[in-house]
């Protein structure tokens, strides 16, 4: 298994919130077979609330909480440089994460936002839903095939660059993952 797939599947890890040993990782060949894998260690039930609707909420409220805004000035298109302090806003972003209780979380760099996903709310939502669905979701909360699904695809989209596949493409041969 190549750097990038070794890589995707830590962030599937991450993302799902449970290990991958090294003998099923070589028997999961195709997106299909990663949803089909996850399915069966996740608990199943039918389809939940929007990771992104869930995310910009705990957003949000830890932004009421911190800085005393009122809740209709925070919206998904809300720009963090209009909400953070601009002296000490690498420390307000870290604290922000604290109390949202993510450990994924889009990085701050000294001279500017490294991600885009870093730039609204609404983006950092997005980011969380993607990265973090399952420290979004109660415990022990049920995952629906969809669910699945379109975190799959944010991630391959993400660590791997593919944004068109099929779910029976092969990750090695047809995807050309290393």
């Amino acid at each position: 298994m190549g750097l990038d797939a070794v890589e995707f599947v830590l962030a599937v890890e991450d993302t799902f919130n449970l290990a991958i040993s090294d003998e099923d990782a070589v028997t999961i060949t195709t997106p299909g077979k990663l949803v089909q894998y996850l399915e069966t260690r996740l608990p199943r039930g039918a389809e939940t609330a929007c990771h992104s609707q869930r995310a910009f909420y705990r957003l949000r409220a830890a932004l009421e909480r911190t800085y005393h805004l009122p809740r209709n000035h925070l919206r998904p298109t809300t720009r963090w440089t209009d909400i953070l302090p601009p002296k000490n806003r690498a420390r307000a972003w870290r604290q922000i994460q604290k109390l949202v209780g993510v450990v994924e979380w889009p990085q701050y760099k000294f001279l500017g936002w490294q991600l885009p996903a870093a730039r609204t709310i609404g983006a950092t939502a997005d980011y969380l839903a993607t990265c973090s669905p399952a420290e979004l979701k109660a415990p022990n909360e049920a995952w629906s095939r969809g669910e699945i699904e379109r975190i799959v695809t944010a991630l391959m989209k993400q660590e791997l660059g593919i944004t068109r596949f099929q779910w029976n493409d092969r990750f090695v041969e047809d995807l050309r993952v290393d």
